[in-house]
Formats: C-alpha cells, structure tokens, sequence
C-alpha cells in the first residue's frame, strides 16, 4: 500500500515476528530492492541477527530512552548486547551466534535504518 502513494519512508514494526524463514528471506529481498529503489525502511526488531543482517545503521532505545545510534558495521556482539541490556555480561547468557535477547531485555528495540533513512536522519540531526 505504501508504494501506491510513493512513500519515501516505510516504517516496519517487529515485520518477522510471525514469519517463516524463507518468508523473512523473503522480505529482506523486498526490503533490499526497496533500499535500491531509494526508499527508506525504519526496521524495528529485538532479534540481533536481523539487525545485523539487514540495516546499515541503528538506534537503540531502552526503557523510552536513547541508548545508541550509529553505523551496524561498528558494531559486534558483545557491544551491541550492552547497549540492549545494559549489562557486560550479557553476552555470555547467549550462543556465540546472533540471537534474539532474553525476555528480560524485550523493552529494548533496536529501529535499523537503509541508506536512504541514514542520509535523512543526518541531514535532520545536523540542521539542529
């Protein structure tokens, strides 16, 4: 629906939650034309390896407040399980690979920008 009024910004809130893996496959193929196409996706997720997968840049908010934002590829793990936690350890109560946080932490949400929403949310902080 958002591209039958040429949106410029899409915004998907928890999009794969419900989703199979090869439906999540799938969006992340719509999400990466979209990017290509010049439209901005704001992708809101608790799951590490999404955000890691598909954003080029993050937020993260915790309890309502900002904890983060910056470049996805500055980011690994253990520093990124802080930032949604809260705690140094909190890495060590998860596999060694990108999983989804504990239920403790499920306040915490991480908004995952494209390109295109990188280079607004700049100009826009910049001109403040």
């Amino acid at each position: 629906r958002a591209l039958m009024f040429d949106a410029k910004l899409i915004i998907m809130d928890e999009p794969t939650t419900a989703l199979t893996k090869k439906e999540v496959a799938a969006l992340f193929e719509i999400i990466l034309k979209l990017k290509a196409q010049g439209i901005a996706i704001l992708f809101v997720s608790h799951k590490l390896n999404e955000v890691f997968e598909i954003s080029e840049r993050f937020t993260i908010l915790r309890s309502g407040q900002l904890i983060a934002t910056g470049n996805t590829s500055d980011l690994d793990d253990r520093k990124f399980t802080y930032y949604m936690t809260g705690r140094s350890n909190a890495t060590d109560r998860f596999s060694s690979s990108r999983t989804s946080p504990s239920a403790e932490s499920t306040t915490t949400h991480t908004a995952a920008l494209s390109s295109a929403a990188a280079q607004s949310a700049a100009a826009s902080s910049s001109s403040r």
